[in-house]
């Protein structure tokens, strides 16, 4: 049974976008954990997430106070239910778009949900493929990827998302402890400079390990993408980029380092 559509905790957070370790285990062991702790307990039942990664997730809605996000893997909708929560508490006008080949019931809960809700969400039943190739550049605030666990569908999942968050977003891939997204996002981490994991969990390299995560007690390596291109011998694409021009005439480039800076056109 779903439960009400009320505020879990009155506190306002100040948006941010960056985290250290410090500050994501801070939302886990600050005022509010235990009454967030308390609701998302067991809850929702649909949820196949830890209760602790149910609370960090949403603390993470609540504290990057997005306008777009995604999550790659619908299930039932549970997961979903956290997030247009956190959205709603929020009030900030952010929307998830959740994504799923299949219709595993999600449809019959999301039909359940309060018009607070239920305003908040887009399923889209396809593919990650076909979902991606159809959403713009730099336009997601944080992506969850939870579909398909095998290494080159994690692997995939992982590149295309990047494609599409915004500079300085986040990523959360789930399932740290299995085999897929645990190598798939070590090795996404190895070819694109720039990219940091929030955490230590892909210091750990045991095998189903399951305490490899980025933030222990939970089952999630955290990724954060770099404000800028970072130029090196590896190649960095978007995929198109819609613009209202008719006409180009020039492009300008701004170079950055920790020495100097210097500007072409």
């Amino acid at each position: 049974m779903m439960k009400p559509l009320t505020k879990i905790i009155d506190c306002e957070y100040e948006k941010r976008t960056d985290f250290t370790i410090g500050s994501l285990y801070g939302l886990l062991h600050d005022d509010e954990f235990k009454p967030l702790h308390e609701f998302f307990c067991s809850y929702p039942e649909t949820s196949l997430m830890s209760d602790y990664c149910r609370v960090l997730l949403y603390q993470l809605v609540r504290t990057i106070q997005p306008v777009a996000v995604a999550e790659i893997g619908t299930y039932k909708a549970g997961t979903a239910e956290v997030i247009c929560r956190a959205l709603y508490d929020v009030d900030a006008g952010g929307k998830l778009w959740t994504v799923d080949p299949y219709d595993n019931g999600a449809m019959d809960n999301f039909t359940k949900w309060p018009p607070e809700l239920y305003d908040r969400w887009v399923f889209i039943e396809k593919n990650s493929m076909g979902f991606f190739s159809e959403q713009p550049a730099n336009f997601f605030d944080l992506i969850l990827v939870d579909g398909n666990h095998e290494f080159e569908f994690a692997l995939f999942d992982l590149g295309m998302a990047a494609r599409k968050l915004k500079p300085g977003g986040i990523i959360i891939m789930d399932n740290a402890e299995q085999t897929g997204p645990f190598y798939a996002t070590k090795q996404f981490l190895q070819h694109n400079p720039g990219w940091k994991e929030i955490g230590n969990g892909l210091a750990i390299g045991k095998q189903f390990n399951r305490n490899r995560s980025s933030i222990e007690g939970t089952s999630f390596l955290i990724l954060q993408k770099p404000k800028s291109i970072i130029v090196s011998d590896i190649p960095v694409t978007t995929g198109e980029i819609t613009t209202p021009l008719t006409t180009i005439t020039g492009i300008s480039f701004r170079f950055e380092n920790s020495k100097r800076k210097t500007g072409r056109g």
